[in-house]
């Protein structure tokens, strides 16, 4: 009898709690707002967030909320072209980081008697080396922190200078970022020789120029000749 009486007296309660539930899940479905994220999508225009749009405010029995709604001219393009515009910003922002890194590292001070005519072969992202010619002796020595190739051309390998080079690198060479930083003044036996070593290839004496970019032809013409 006691729950007889009891079941009775708690269920208009029960009733009365489960039809709250039920509408505020239906107020919860109404007024939900989508799931869109707008943080930081490269293409975040294709979303537009019109208040109170297509609503009368003068409506007393309307209320005026945000809604939100697609682009009208929203299409592939759209999506597709911002993609690439953030890509390419990146990439852009990215090369112009190395660019600055590579720009940084190639700086070479030169540590050499002011008197002497400086030549320096460069070569963006391989070498930046320069050098002066022993007019008495002719050799030709490659400067103080020059930075010379860590790469060898595929032919120059099976060559002797290839080997005289290594030699160079393994007594004389700091590896730096990507390149080898020449300690001290290097004395090469000419400066073909000096070239190679440099950029780690079969090249010849006139990549080396001095600041008007002249050759070492122009300015010992009494010495080299074409």
């Amino acid at each position: 009898m006691n729950k007889f009486l009891a079941s009775r007296i708690t269920q208009p309660f029960m009733n009365q709690k489960m039809r709250s539930i039920k509408q505020l899940r239906q107020q919860i479905i109404e007024t939900a707002t989508p799931s869109y994220s707008f943080s930081s999508l490269p293409f975040e225009d294709i979303y537009n967030i019109h208040e109170n749009d297509c609503l009368d405010n003068s409506s007393d029995d309307i209320k005026a909320i945000p809604k939100i709604t697609y682009n009208d001219h929203l299409s592939c393009y759209h999506v597709v072209a911002g993609i690439r515009n953030y890509t390419v910003n990146l990439l852009m922002g990215i090369l112009s980081c190395v660019s600055g890194k590579l720009t940084h590292n190639l700086s070479v001070e030169i540590k050499t008697q002011v008197n002497r005519h400086i030549f320096w072969i460069t070569i963006f992202g391989r070498c930046k080396a320069y050098g002066y010619l022993d007019k008495e002796s002719k050799n030709f020595y490659i400067g103080t922190d020059s930075l010379i190739s860590t790469k060898d051309n595929n032919e120059y390998i099976a060559t002797s200078s290839y080997r005289n080079r290594h030699r160079l690198i393994k007594n004389y060479g700091i590896p730096t970022n990507n390149y080898i930083k020449l300690k001290k003044d290097v004395k090469c036996r000419s400066a073909v020789a000096a070239a190679r070593y440099v950029v780690g290839a079969t090249v010849d004496l006139d990549l080396w120029k001095d600041a008007s970019g002249r050759t070492l032809y122009d300015i010992y013409p009494e010495i080299f000749f074409r």
